[in-house]
């Protein structure tokens, strides 16, 4: 639900950014690690590009669902409550949620 450029333009080193790096190419790396280190808007789009191009949010997706499950599995064991149901929407609702 946010601007894409957004986190980059904070210098915010973000999963789909680390991520990107560590899967692109030498240029790719170097130019995510420029804009999280003076952040502004500076390539912004060519910063974007990489991250599409490595399929950095789909892996960080397939990450979030997996940490999601893994909630789930903790608090499997608690009786069924109001709480417990709470907690189960919201991890769900942390990885389906498109806005």
């Amino acid at each position: 639900g946010k601007n894409l450029g957004d986190d980059i333009a904070e210098g915010k080193p973000t999963l789909p950014l680390l991520y990107a790096m560590r899967h692109g190419n030498q240029q790719q790396a170097q130019l995510i690690r420029t804009a999280i280190e003076q952040g502004g808007e500076h390539n912004i789009q060519s910063v974007i590009d990489a991250v599409q191009q490595t399929d950095a949010l789909q892996h960080v997706r397939i990450l979030a669902q997996q940490e999601a499950h893994l909630a789930c599995q903790a608090i499997a064991h608690f009786p069924v409550t109001p709480a417990k149901q709470r907690l189960i929407e919201l991890a769900e609702f942390s990885v389906t949620r498109d806005f």
